[in-house]
């Protein structure tokens, strides 16, 4: 059996959300963090070769209109 099935794949949307959910919470019970930012604020055109695919790296918080994506 997959222990992995069920959970969204790595650099999807939905991953993305949990991942900075999860951040965000632990962050939240440390008292000597006082602030945090995401890493990519939106997506942003890259390179295309062979580490990024279509040249996109969408891993942004908002698209590239920006638009706000589930993350946000």
């Amino acid at each position: 059996m997959d222990p992995y099935s069920g959970m969204p794949k790595m650099f999807k949307k939905e991953y993305q959300e949990d991942f900075i959910k999860a951040y965000l919470d632990v962050a939240d019970k440390k008292d000597f963090v006082a602030g945090m930012h995401v890493y990519a604020f939106s997506d942003f055109k890259t390179g295309q070769d062979i580490i990024r695919f279509g040249g996109i790296n969408d891993g942004g918080v908002y698209m590239r209109d920006r638009k706000p994506q589930a993350a946000a």
